[in-house]
């Protein structure tokens, strides 16, 4: 297996080898040596490449494990896992969809649900109304890169952007939607995550099994004004997301 120049470790670093390890076989990963699923070499080879100890490949490989970047199957190696995607939605109420294409990631929706109903009474809550007031209930799968990650379901006020339970969302973010068709902007909201297991039907949609670990989030959404103008309840995949949060007002260093 050839090494690349760049990524020979240096013994007079007093940075550990096995980070060195580490750092040089994350480089090769961006760079696209492997494909998500595909065998690593064996720390057999990994250790004849760099030659360092099965120890210190080890300790690397246990590393990018941790980190959720490999996966690791007994008695046969080390697999590069699935990307996975970053969720920036605790603090960005600009919604799922743009956070994804962000990204650069394809991000499609199938409509599972789109009618008036009732508000039940945790919505009615969030959303500062009446139980049992009318609201627009969106029910839908939303695939990225062509692989179900999230399943949700957002309710609008009627009072708000009237009866659109015939109104065809399709692709269109729902934010987006909101803001052509009835002038409503996001400027804030309210996030709670906490970690779920999978029930029948979330598992049947996301294609997980039943009890895998999911993100379930519960989200209010404000304009400038301070009104409500959607609540949503969203299941993600636990396997596939990874949350992040930036703390202060300044630039990305």
């Amino acid at each position: 297996m050839p090494v690349n120049d760049a990524h020979v470790l240096n013994r007079n670093s007093p940075v550990p080898l096995y980070y060195q390890l580490l750092e040089a076989l994350q480089a090769r990963i961006r760079a696209g040596e492997w494909r998500p699923g595909e065998m690593l070499p064996s720390e057999a080879e990994l250790g004849d490449a760099y030659d360092i100890s099965r120890t210190v490949v080890r300790q690397a490989l246990e590393g990018l494990e941790r980190a959720g970047i490999v996966y690791r199957v007994k008695g046969k190696g080390a697999f590069l896992s699935e990307r996975k995607v970053v969720a920036r939605l605790l603090q960005d109420p600009s919604g799922f969809q743009a956070n994804m294409e962000a990204q650069g990631l394809a991000v499609e929706t199938r409509v599972l649900g789109q009618a008036i109903v009732p508000a039940p009474s945790d919505v009615a809550d969030a959303l500062g109304m009446g139980v049992g007031q009318p609201v627009l209930c969106l029910e839908r799968l939303r695939f990225v890169e062509g692989e179900a990650i999230f399943l949700g379901t957002s309710y609008v006020p009627v009072a708000l952007c009237g009866d659109l339970s015939e109104s065809d969302i399709g692709e269109e973010s729902l934010n987006a939607f909101l803001r052509r068709r009835c002038g409503l902007v996001p400027a804030g909201g309210r996030r709670t995550i906490e970690s779920v297991a999978a029930g029948r039907l979330q598992a049947e949609l996301l294609h997980v099994p039943i009890g895998a670990p999911l993100f379930y989030l519960f989200a209010v959404t404000w304009t400038e004004d301070g009104r409500p103008m959607e609540c949503s309840q969203v299941w993600l995949r636990g396997d596939r997301t990874v949350f992040e949060v930036q703390l202060g007002s300044g630039v990305n260093p």
